[in-house]
């Protein structure tokens, strides 16, 4: 729990995650809960004193931009591309918009306008949903190389499907780390993805894939 503190004290991904570890080990996650919000704490009293009383955990790493743009529906959630000017322009009107709020302020309200692209169109936000998840494991957001992305994304992908089969029935350890995978997986799905992302998790995919190549 304390070093899960620490990582979130870094990039703050996981701070939802000791909540899913009570489907695995409610005492432990209980335990690494309280461990990681003692970490946490000094940083986000400290946050309350310097941004006036607002609460904000470790920082807003642009996620409320990072989600707009994910949501944004016209450019089909991408960060680059020809069509970036679009959700540079709707980005820059929602600050102008904002006046005088403050960082944590404008990073709701981004929040907020991501959360209006999904509900204006539910089916256009499934469709980036499904389209997310694929660009979690195979896209760059350049979309650079994707020949050589797909070939050894979907190498890896290949040999964890094996893996998985093999080690049917799953132990509780096998379904951690997939639920840890999903986790981080399904996180970036819902804000902004692409293959950068998946890389936290890719020692986990190779952990369950090597049971492809190994005896039973």
């Amino acid at each position: 729990g304390a070093l899960l503190g620490i990582v979130n004290l870094c990039k703050p991904t996981f701070l939802l995650w000791p909540l899913l570890l009570f489907a695995f080990a409610p005492r432990r996650a209980a335990l690494s809960l309280a461990a990681m919000i003692l970490v946490v704490a000094p940083w986000t009293y400290r946050n309350y004193r310097v941004t006036g009383d607002e609460f904000l955990p470790v920082a807003t790493e642009a996620g409320g931009l990072s989600t707009f743009v994910g949501n944004y529906q016209p450019t089909l959630g991408l960060w680059e591309g020809p069509s970036k000017v679009r959700w540079l322009a709707a980005a820059a009107e929602i600050r102008a918009q904002s006046g005088g709020a403050s960082v944590v302020q404008l990073d709701w309200t981004l929040y907020r306008a991501a959360w209006q692209q999904v509900t204006t169109n539910p089916l256009k936000a499934g469709e980036l949903f499904v389209r997310k998840c694929g660009r979690f494991w195979f896209l760059s957001a350049a979309r650079r190389e994707q020949v050589a992305s797909f070939a050894v994304q979907g190498t890896y992908m290949a040999l964890l499907c094996i893996g998985l089969w093999r080690l049917r029935p799953w132990s509780r350890v096998v379904w951690l780390m997939l639920a840890l995978i999903g986790y981080v997986m399904l996180i970036h799905a819902f804000s902004y993805a692409d293959l950068r992302f998946s890389l936290p998790v890719m020692p986990f995919v190779c952990v369950l894939g090597a049971a492809a190549l190994a005896k039973r």
